[in-house]
């Protein structure tokens, strides 16, 4: 076998449809709990973390907040790469332009209902 070819990334039939639904306009979201166990885990570790994003790479997705830091029952949103650049930037933006709430500690951009309102626009 050659150690210069990749395994091909295993994508769970949850996480494809999650695809699925983002592209008819609906905003899939589960618990980080949930997410890991479409991978038969049930902790983080750093091969779980690994086969999580390969799959979420795969059919080009993250997850916001990203899945490795919340909470395991809290909810994460799926997004297109694409969108998720978008919300990083208008973060970017709200701190260097200095707009309201934007502390240290805010994650606006991060709640679910900025989420919404980004998916939805």
């Amino acid at each position: 076998m050659n150690a210069d070819i990749e395994p091909e990334v295993e994508v769970p039939d949850e996480l494809r449809a999650q695809q699925a639904a983002l592209r008819k306009g609906e905003k899939p979201r589960a618990k980080v709990r949930e997410l890991l166990s479409w991978f038969d885990a049930a902790r983080r570790g750093f091969v779980v973390v690994r086969r999580v994003r390969a799959a979420l790479d795969a059919v080009d997705l993250v997850t916001l907040p990203d899945f490795e830091g919340e909470y395991i029952d809290q909810e994460v949103f799926f997004m297109d790469k694409l969108t998720s650049l978008r919300v990083a930037r208008m973060e970017k933006n709200r701190r260097i332009y200095g707009l309201a709430g934007t502390g240290s500690d805010d994650h606006t951009a991060l709640r679910p209902s900025f989420v919404r309102k980004l998916s939805s626009g």
